[in-house]
């Protein structure tokens, strides 16, 4: 008895092509942060120059004696300023804050790609929280906001104000991804 060869029609699945790149370095935001943490030391010593009566720095402006008032320097009590040690946290929480300001303005590569790994990792929540496919999460996210909201209201097993959340920012970093936040 021959048996009748049974063919299954094999599943394949299409996946869109992602970009595959590795985590972005972090050196370019290290570099900008120590440019800036030079210009904002350097914008804390001159102002102690500006709002003093008198100063007189040492050592290549490492050190300071400062006179705040007419009366101080005639009783020779200054302040003494170590700059390095008096700036260097402001310098460098100023620094990394401007550092970020004028990386996210410049679209530097390191916060593209960060934002670009973000929004795969909102996507891939999405998916979760649906229990939905790459394509219909992409097919979610080119519908009309109202539309998606009437959708996923029907369906009591999510948290629909987070998925609506999820959306929102993807929607934002691809537009800034594309130029245009």
């Amino acid at each position: 008895m021959a048996e009748a060869a049974v063919t299954r029609p094999t599943r394949t699945s299409t996946k869109p092509v992602t970009r595959r790149t590795s985590k972005p370095s972090a050196a370019p935001v290290v570099f900008l942060t120590i440019l800036f943490a030079v210009l904002i030391h350097v914008a804390f010593s001159a102002s102690i120059g500006a709002f003093s009566e008198e100063s007189h720095w040492e050592t290549f402006g490492l050190n300071a004696e400062v006179y705040f008032s007419k009366m101080q320097i005639e009783e020779h009590a200054p302040y003494f300023v170590n700059a390095p040690l008096a700036f260097f946290p402001f310098d460098l929480f100023f620094g990394f804050c401007f550092a970020v300001l004028m990386g996210f303005a410049l679209r530097v590569p390191f916060f593209r790609d960060r934002v670009y790994h973000t929004i795969i990792d909102v996507k891939k929540r999405l998916m979760l929280q649906l229990s939905a496919t790459q394509e219909e999460v992409e097919s979610i996210l080119r519908n009309d906001p109202d539309n998606i909201q009437r959708l996923l209201s029907r369906r009591e097993d999510i948290n629909l104000e987070s998925v609506q959340s999820d959306i929102e920012h993807i929607n934002k970093g691809q537009a800034y991804l594309d130029g245009r936040g």
